[in-house]
């Protein structure tokens, strides 16, 4: 079955959804967008998921979180926060919601630049280095193939194999923490 709750997200109305299975619960969920001038709409934020996901927690066990990056500076945003800045800021809050007995977050790049989602789930794997109860990974579905795809639309079968190729080792290598960003 599955449930739809509602969630701080920087599009009105948005909504996560828990899909309860036989095996355990997958959960769902849209990103937060942080602006640190505005600290009581994020904790209110965060009090609603919580209370929110806390049945679903409880009920049985979860298989996957998948979850956008949740501090991440608006485009307007002028700060110019770090990977690192976002990474322990996503995982201070992960630690607030998420129970331990949850094997695995999946993150999804959620409107963020290949590159950038990338380097933010580097980042938590490098800072964390193993010492958090979960298994931090990605789920870039556009991340992963929004380069090869305008490739192929081109006709060019070969680069786009070889960029497909190139985001998949540097997505893998960010769940080890081992992806660093080259800025040219």
């Amino acid at each position: 079955s599955a449930t739809f709750f509602g969630i701080a997200h920087n599009i009105p109305d948005a909504t996560a959804i828990i899909l309860q299975t036989p095996v355990g619960n997958i959960i769902h969920t849209g990103y937060f967008k942080i602006d640190y001038d505005e600290k009581d709409i994020v904790n209110s934020a965060l009090t609603s998921f919580k209370k929110k996901l806390q049945p679903a927690f409880n009920s049985t066990s979860i298989l996957t979180l998948y979850i956008s990056f949740i501090f991440c500076p608006g485009k307007d945003n002028k700060n110019g926060y770090s990977a690192l800045e976002i990474a322990k800021a996503t995982v201070g809050v992960l630690n607030e919601i998420v129970p331990e007995s949850v094997p695995g977050i999946a993150f999804l790049s959620g409107g963020l630049s290949d590159e950038a989602a990338t380097a933010y789930l580097s980042a938590m794997n490098q800072q964390y280095n193993g010492r958090l109860p979960w298994n931090l990974t990605f789920s870039f579905g556009r991340g992963l193939q929004s380069q090869p795809l305008k490739a192929f639309a081109k006709g060019d079968i070969e680069e786009a194999q070889r960029i497909l190729l190139k985001r998949s080792e540097e997505t893998s290598l960010a769940t080890l923490g081992k992806y660093e960003l080259v800025k040219a």
